[in-house]
């Protein structure tokens, strides 16, 4: 069994709609980096965003000195016990009880409707104690096959954090020609035979038409919107609406700049309008987010990324997994139904760490 360096940053991932695992290695620590520096780097680095931009909290980079494709079969060489992680980064939160998460919503439905602003998220954390020989790269196989729709990932920085996760949400990306984004929001489980709310088409609709106003305001023109159609992930479906423009403009690092310090937190993790949605969530959660709901991913060049929105995922340390979970609120959230969807999110994550 092929044990792995825990005193360098390292990171498995598995891109949505792919097979092969990418492993990458660095041979130095992490680099801070303020927003504004964040397309001035070079070469193939992964980067990973907090919640929110501060002080004390900057986007962390590592170059990737050394890179393995694997097959899924090829995970079953590797090896990481939970035990291995002591010393590692954790946060002393309490479970978020379901009494003070409904009474967010509540207080949020409540300002919503008073008309001081149109939609926030809020987040819960829930404590997972694991065994001393639980492995990770099991959880990995496991969540690989799990959630064939979602950017897979176990991302270690010394020091710093440990973070695994699934996520479906992509935030901003660069292929060749073209700027991607998506909006996602909305939730219902495949088993119910429920359609979609107007809640939910309205939450998708706030989040979608503020995007496509962040595009056109950092200078891309001519942003093209397709569905909303739905997206399966795991045991949920969410509404999802894509983003496509062309990379054809003057100034690009620039603007690309501009464009996630508008973007980011979108209002499907924050709020609408963007201040005041997000100082009434961090007026009510007991926990803070730290690199939850942050973006997270691969960096080539300016015009080759792929980050991710950091969603259904967790902060690993020695034998303990602190598991998030969020929902969006607006106008039409119930508490009780909101508290279940949060509950769902949570469970995808639970079921592999079984």
């Amino acid at each position: 069994m092929q044990k792995i360096d825990l005193s360098l940053p390292f990171v498995f991932f598995r891109k949505p709609g792919e097979q092969c695992i990418y492993y990458w290695k660095s041979s130095t620590m992490a680099q801070e980096l303020s927003a504004d520096m964040l397309f001035a780097i070079s070469g193939k680095c992964w980067v990973t965003a907090p919640f929110s931009f501060n002080v004390s909290e900057n986007l962390l980079v590592f170059r990737v000195s050394e890179e393995h494709v694997l097959q899924p079969d090829d995970l079953a060489v590797f090896s990481l016990n939970a035990s291995e992680f002591k010393g590692a980064q954790s946060y002393p939160y309490a479970d978020t009880s379901r009494s003070d998460f409904e009474s967010w919503v509540r207080d949020a439905v409540d300002e919503i409707q008073a008309g001081r602003f149109q939609k926030t998220a809020l987040s819960k954390v829930r404590n997972a104690e694991l065994s001393a020989d639980f492995d990770w790269m099991r959880w990995l196989e496991k969540a690989t096959q799990t959630f064939p729709n979602a950017l897979v990932f176990f991302v270690h920085i010394p020091g710093r954090f440990t973070w695994a996760g699934a996520t479906p949400e992509l935030f901003l990306a660069a292929d060749p020609g073209a700027l991607r984004s998506v909006s996602l929001a909305g939730t219902l489980h495949p088993d119910s035979s429920a359609e979609w709310s107007d809640k939910e088409l309205n939450e998708q609709q706030l989040v979608t038409h503020y995007i496509a106003e962040v595009f056109e305001k950092a200078g891309f023109s001519n942003v093209q919107v397709s569905g909303p159609d739905t997206l399966e992930i795991g045991r949920l479906r969410h509404l999802k609406s894509e983003f496509k423009v062309g990379l054809d403009v003057v100034n690009l690092a620039d603007r690309l700049s501009m464009l996630v310090k508008e973007l980011h937190p979108t209002p499907a993790v924050g709020g609408l309008p963007k201040k005041q949605g997000l100082d009434f969530l961090m007026s009510k959660e007991t926990h803070q987010r730290h690199f939850y709901s942050g973006f997270l991913g691969p960096y080539q060049h300016v015009e080759s990324f792929q980050w991710y929105v950091n969603l259904r995922s967790m902060l690993v340390s020695s034998n303990h997994a602190l598991l998030y979970a969020g929902a969006g609120i607006t106008a039409g959230s119930n508490p009780e139904q909101e508290w279940l969807e949060t509950e769902n999110k949570l469970r995808m994550n639970l079921d592999l760490l079984k």
